[in-house]
């Protein structure tokens, strides 16, 4: 059965659980992006840190968000978008289904 799961997955890839997932399933980041794939966080203040204040993070600083597949896929592409609109950047990826 083709799978694909995505989404916010909270681990980096140093964690165990990346490494459980990668004997199952492809990152299609890692099969096809360029680049370092960071995703989190994306344009936060900074007045938790410093009261009062305006700055902005500007550039994510962690991996944690994935798109996965089954072998029954082909990565052709994967980038992480510039849009804001979370608290997250966008990843997407084109897959394109294996002829069995």
């Amino acid at each position: 059965m083709p799978v694909i799961v995505a989404g916010d997955f909270n681990m980096s890839e140093q964690s165990q659980d990346y490494y459980y997932l990668r004997q199952v399933l492809n990152d299609s980041f890692r099969v096809s992006g360029m680049g370092f794939g960071l995703t989190w966080p994306a344009g936060w203040r900074l007045d938790f840190l410093i009261p009062n204040s305006t700055w902005k993070l500007d550039y994510p600083l962690f991996r944690i968000d994935y798109i996965w597949y089954s072998n029954h896929w082909v990565s052709k592409s994967s980038e992480v978008l510039s849009t804001t609109g979370s608290d997250h950047l966008p990843l997407v990826a084109e897959l394109v289904l294996r002829k069995q």
